[in-house]
């Protein structure tokens, strides 16, 4: 019984780790987890809690009174607003606390009684006002971080005297500091406190407060080790100063006791003799003179450059002057003197330099000298001692040539073939970190040639060549099956054969009735008649006629299958000169530029439509209707074209590839959703239309095989243009309709690209198929007015010539919606005769009819256009209608570019991996190539189809469901009569800014309506878009994901073991094992999706680093960037940098009247959580308000592209508007007066165009 008694006991005392958390001796790891509240029955015994990276919104005492051991206490990187004051009260032994990256604004005391408290980081929160009495009951604190915050001022004697000998590390930067003052030489100041041993303190900040009365002294002393004292005696004397820039306030004490005053004479508690200064007395600081910074013995090598550094400080600024031995050094071009000549640099740095070098620092009171020696290091040219072999390879073979060299100092190797140099990875060559290795992957016989192995260092270089042979006995069989007469015959009759499947296509369409989603679905990717696709066309026929070149070849040829390896395209065995005849008869030429960009005028202010003209030192860089950049080589079965798991049972690493749709119904599909508990729908919303900026991919020109001739849907073989999908014996859809017929689910590959430039024959590479992006890379607004003049034009109002985008009915609220396409080339098959009353809408985008969501985007941006157009007119006399329509199209841009940077991409990615990829603009530059990546267009920005909820909310003005209900997602696509009859565009945003985001999880990646119901009006037809989205990345030949966590510098998984820290799901990894064999088999998008997500992100590292790294780069390559200090006048960029999202919603909604201040944050469906449009900022456009303005617009668009005939420059007068007056507290200003503020002499306010402009003067700032 007493057993019994005992066992009871101890078990009330040792209690379970929490199942959500990971217990190791007195640890508890419950990092991580998406916690919203912190866990019970946490260990009594537990020291150490780690609770980062979740969603705890507060902290209470009552969370932590079972944990009396708790020591250490990590909450970074949570959602906390809320502390309950005197919270350190339940945690007596609690000696390190990290509250950062939080969202907290206020702080209260923290303890009521003396704590053990010794750490305490705040940093990154919204921090704006601290209790004075904080961190009193603190006496052994240590380190205080306050940094990244909105603290202005700390509460006075914050910091007192006891606390001062134990603080050893603060940190406060990035914090809006502001003095509180009336006089000018009231506020902060920093205090420095050197004594005549040459030893200097130096503290920062010093706060004083605003009292006319006070005279401000500081008393400050230290022992001989440097120790601070409380009282007692000095041991060495300090003269301490404060500084603030050029003024200073100074003090000589003979002893004091430690102490900082701001209080009058008359209650100091010392006896010291001090010089008081008042506020008007401001003497000189006198300060020995002493180096700070001694530079030490140093080496360097022949050739190199010598660096080196001494600095000193004193009154007056002493200078530096350089003596190599006896010789002063002076500055040519040899020696080269920075820093105001505290850096000196040599070179090249040479034997006859080495020696006994001396800096002096002097100023009027007198000179210091230091002397240093510089040795010579001796130096090797390099010597190859592992020179690269000659090969004989078989065509298809991986080859790798090895080149090792040794130097002092270590030589650079660089690989050149037949003279040009080879790029570290591009295509199918790789080179080795070290440089070592080449290593070439599916070789062809364009490779034969000779390599050349090149090491380099200082002082000189060695080479080393090496020939390659490939498939030299099957290339001279090749040879003599072929003539330049073939070649030709079977160029011409490829292209026969993909002009007759195109043609079929094409009746086929004339001839259809499209009556259901099905009959939508395929011809959806055929609706896109591109300018130029004679390019795709060409490729295609060059596809074709490598195949019919195979055919030749295997009826003329018997060799055994050893002589070539398999899955190897025939390009790789054809001469050089064929490849380029067959392009050439194809169609398959580079030279699509065509835009001279001689219209300087034009082009210094604005876009092109096709993004030509942007980078003037790389042309085709970011243009429209060019092929998609890759960021890693592609990854097709034969190397040249077809896609993993084209053939049947190939083994990739010991296991055949999934099936895409099974891959779906194992893993991606899902009946449960979780909602984002602080992310709104309109996160989701605008990524897709930021995406239908950007990417576009070209489709299949024809559902017809080249092969056969047979629909896609009526065939499951692999024969391009078609890359169906096979459906399994247990798939629910094959016992359905269509299916019972045909077991796949039609997909057709896209358009290829041609040749693209580095990779052409003449560059001896292999033509890898390339998709091609309809639209340009550039982030401009393409959406709202297309990649082209001529699509720019249709949507314009040209007759009014006032700059305004046309339209052809309005709303209730008499607002304008899109206006009606007129046989365009939208995207929008449907019967609009019988059930549907409309047509579908035009805009710049083909796609903007594809939801309802998406469609009340466009609409609200085409209203937004006219109403800067209209504020334009307005105030600018001189502005022709084409001026007018630039500079708002500018504009426009500007604004699209400030929301997703500033607002949007923090969110998805996470502050820390926007951050550290993407970081602060730091302007223009034309060596960064904003081109698409591949990977990001097919596979990472499509983790948005994650976030997708199955319905589409609809609120009312109260933010109740409407009368016609929430709308399901698949009755949502092309459907613009729903926009018009079902309430307009504002109960579709109050849906988008008022309901959550689908939550991304590894355990429901989407939801059903995606993967079971998309485009089910009609069982048979219904799609599947995970299946689809995997598809499509073999049909684009992306590598594994393994290979992009390798390109983004993640850890790679070998076994299934090592993913537990990667996707942190059992069941999920379970799956992927099941499905996939092998970690280096897994899809990049579902990898990417599976993943756990990264703090703060809606998506995990891998695709966040694609993600990132295309968002970088779109910005970094644009010229026209809105932050480029070349694009907007400073006072236009502070207009800009206004614009919200909210705000657009409220201004061109019908008559939407409330909304959250960040749209993309949750706030709940009722109308208590938002606040009223009015309190939102506003763009004011009169700062583009201009009279000498050059309208290089008017002759260089509409003069060069004339409309009927007659060139449309159209000049009118308009009422002058003089220059507005300001009033500022009751006072009248002129335009362009400066005067100092009423009640803060820091502040300087200034009259602009009717509006008073204040800012914090320079020297009050910190």
């Amino acid at each position: 019984m007493r057993l019994a008694f005992l066992l009871l006991c101890y078990s009330s005392v040792v209690r379970a780790c929490p199942k959500e958390c990971m217990c190791s001796g007195l640890d508890a790891h419950c990092e991580g987890k998406d916690l919203t509240t912190i866990p019970k029955d946490i260990p009594i015994s537990t020291t150490n809690l780690y609770l980062a990276n979740n969603q705890l919104t507060s902290l209470s005492k009552a969370d932590f009174h079972d944990l009396p051991n708790l020591q250490y206490l990590d909450v970074q990187n949570n959602s906390i607003r809320n502390i309950e004051e005197t919270l350190i009260d339940s945690i007596p032994g609690l000696k390190y606390l990290d509250i950062s990256k939080n969202k907290i604004r206020s702080l209260s005391k923290l303890s009521t009684a003396p704590n053990a408290l010794v750490s305490l980081n705040l940093g990154a929160n919204e921090i704006s006002k601290l209790d004075s009495d904080l961190i009193s009951n603190s006496p052994y604190l240590q380190t205080f971080y306050l940094q990244r915050n909105r603290v202005q001022s700390l509460p006075h004697d914050f910091f007192n005297s006891r606390m001062i000998p134990t603080i050893k590390n603060v940190k406060m930067a990035g914090n809006p500091w502001s003095c509180d003052c009336s006089k000018s030489d009231d506020g902060m100041y920093k205090m420095s406190c050197p004594n005549n041993e040459m030893e200097s303190y130096h503290y920062d900040p010093i706060f004083l407060e605003n009292n006319k009365d006070a005279r401000h002294t500081a008393h400050f002393s230290r022992d001989k080790d440097g120790s601070l004292l409380s009282n007692g005696q000095f041991t060495r004397n300090y003269q301490c100063a404060f500084y603030r820039q050029k003024q200073s306030v100074h003090t000589q004490p003979k002893k004091s006791p430690a102490v900082v005053s701001t209080t009058p004479p008359t209650t100091t508690t010392t006896t010291t003799t001090t010089t008081m200064l008042t506020t008007t007395e401001i003497p000189e600081v006198e300060s020995a003179l002493m180096f700070v910074h001694k530079q030490p013995d140093t080496s360097s090598r022949d050739g190199e450059t010598l660096e080196l550094n001494c600095e000193a400080t004193g009154t007056p600024t002493p200078s530096i002057a350089w003596m190599f031995g006896e010789e002063i050094i002076m500055e040519s071009r040899k020696h080269k003197l920075t820093k105001n000549g505290t850096v000196l640099k040599v070179f090249p740095f040479l034997n006859t330099d080495a020696g006994q070098y001396k800096c002096t620092a002097s100023n009027d009171k007198g000179s210091e000298t230091h002397m240093f020696t510089v040795t010579l290091v001796e130096s090797e040219p390099p010597m190859i001692v592992d020179p690269p072999m000659n090969t004989n390879a078989t065509i298809g073979q991986q080859v790798t040539l090895r080149c090792y060299a040794k130097g002092l100092p270590a030589p650079d190797v660089f690989w050149l073939f037949e003279g040009t140099r080879v790029p570290r990875r591009n295509t199918r060559y790789t080179i080795s970190d070290n440089n070592v290795e080449l290593t070439i992957e599916k070789v062809t016989r364009h490779d034969s040639g000779v390599f050349t192995c090149q090491a380099v260092n200082s002082v000189g270089s060695a080479v080393a060549t090496a020939n390659l042979l490939v498939g030299a006995e099957l290339t001279e069989k090749v040879d003599k099956l072929l003539n330049d007469s073939t070649i030709e015959k079977i160029a011409k009759e490829a292209k026969q054969k993909v002009e007759s499947a195109l043609a079929s296509t094409n009746d086929q369409r004339k001839m259809d009735k499209i009556e259901s989603p099905h009959d939508l679905k395929k011809l959806f990717k055929f609706a896109l008649p591109l300018k130029k696709v004679d390019l795709g066309k060409a490729r295609e026929i060059y596809e074709e006629s490598i195949r019919l070149v195979q055919m030749h070849i295997d009826n003329g040829l018997a060799f055994e299958a050893t002589n070539i390896s398999p899955n190897v395209s025939y390009e790789a065995v054809l001469p050089v000169s064929y490849v380029q005849t067959l392009m050439e008869k194809s169609g398959c030429q580079t030279g699509q530029f065509a835009e001279s960009c001689e219209d300087h005028c034009f082009f210094s202010k604005y876009r092109s439509y096709d993004g030509q003209c942007n980078n003037y030192e790389h042309p085709w860089w970011g243009v429209s209707e060019m092929a998609f950049m890759r960021l890693l080589p592609p990854r097709y079965e034969n190397g040249f074209n077809t896609p993993v798991g084209w053939e049947k049972g190939k083994l990739y690493n010991g296991y055949e590839l999934p099936n895409a749709r099974k891959v779906s119904r194992v893993l991606i599909g899902s009946d449960e959703i979780t909602p984002h508990s602080h992310l709104s729908a309109m996160t989701m919303q605008w990524g897709q239309f930021i995406d239908h900026d950007l990417t576009l991919t070209a489709p299949a020109l024809t559902r017809h095989s080249y092969k056969e001739g047979a629909f896609c849907n009526r065939t499951c073989e692999n024969a391009d243009p078609c890359f169906n999908i096979q459906l399994e014996a247990d798939d629910p859809k094959l016992h359905i309709g269509l299916y019972q017929k045909h077991p796949c689910m039609e997909f057709e590959r896209n358009g290829a690209a041609c040749g693209s430039g580095e990779t052409s024959p003449i560059f001896q590479r292999v033509t890898y198929r390339d998709q091609l992006n309809v639209l340009t890379s550039y982030l401009d607004a393409s959406g709202i007015y297309g990649n082209s003049e001529e699509q720019a034009l249709e949507l314009r109002d040209l007759y009014s010539d006032h700059g305004l985008l046309r339209f052809d009915i309005v709303s209730a609220a008499n607002k304008p919606y899109m206006p009606f396409e007129r046989d365009s080339d939208m995207d929008c098959r449907r019967n609009y005769s019988r059930e549907n009353p409309i047509k579908c809408f035009l805009a710049g985008d083909i796609r903007a009819n594809e939801q309802l969501g998406l469609m009340s985007m466009h609409t609200i941006f085409m209203r937004e256009h006219n109403r800067i157009a209209s504020k334009l007119l307005e105030v600018n006399e001189n502005w022709d209608g084409e001026t007018i329509f630039q500079e708002t199209r500018k504009i426009i841009g500007a604004m699209l570019q400030h929301v997703t940077y500033t607002d949007w991409l923090p969110k998805i990615l996470g502050k820390a991996t926007y951050n550290t990829i993407i970081g602060e603009y730091k302007g223009y530059n034309p060596e960064t190539n904003p081109t698409i990546a591949n990977e990001f267009a097919t596979a990472a920005l499509r983790f948005a189809h994650t976030l997708i909820n199955p319905h589409l909310f609809r609120f009312d003005k109260d933010f109740k469901e409407i009368k016609e209900g929430h709308l399901p997602l698949h009755n949502a696509f092309f459907a613009p009569e729903r926009l018009v009859s079902e309430g307009g565009v504002d109960p579709l945003l109050r849906g988008l800014f008022a309901a959550p985001i689908k939550l991304p999880r590894p355990d429901q990646i989407l939801n059903k309506e995606l993967t079971e119901k998309l485009f089910n009006r009609y069982h048979e037809v219904a799609l599947d878009l995970a299946a689809l989205n995997i598809q499509r990345g073999r049909d684009h030949g992306l590598p594994t994901w393994t290979e992009y966590r390798t390109f983004c510098n993640l850890t790679v998984p070998k076994t299934w073991a090592d993913m537990k820290s990667i996707i942190q799901n059992d069941t999920v990894i379970s799956k992927l094992q099941s499905l996939y064999g092998v970690p280096e088999n897994i899809d990049l998008w579902v990898g990417g999706v599976a993943e756990k997500r990264t703090a703060e992100a809606l998506m995990g590292p891998t695709l966040a680093c694609i993600i990132a790294d295309q968002f970088r780069r779109l910005r970094d390559g644009d010229r026209f960037w809105y932050e480029n200090e070349e694009v907007f006048s400073k006072s236009q960029l502070r207009q800009i940098k206004k614009v919200t999202l909210s705000k657009i919603v409220c201004t061109n909604g019908d008559d939407i009247d409330r909304i959250q201040r960040d749209i993309f944050v949750y706030h709940g469906n009722s109308t208590q959580f938002y606040e009223t449009c009015e309190s939102l900022p506003e763009v004011n456009l009169n700062m583009w308000t201009t009279c000498c303005d050059a309208m290089c617009s008017s002759t260089s668009t509409l003069a060069r592209n004339a409309i009927g005939g007659e060139e449309k420059v159209k000049k009118r007068k308009r009422r002058h508007h003089p220059k507005k007056s300001c009033h500022d507290e009751g006072k009248r200003r002129k335009s362009g007066e400066r005067w100092n503020h009423a009640n803060d002499m820091c502040v300087e306010c200034m009259c602009e165009d009717g509006e008073v402009w204040c800012k914090t003067k320079d020297f009050c700032k910190i």
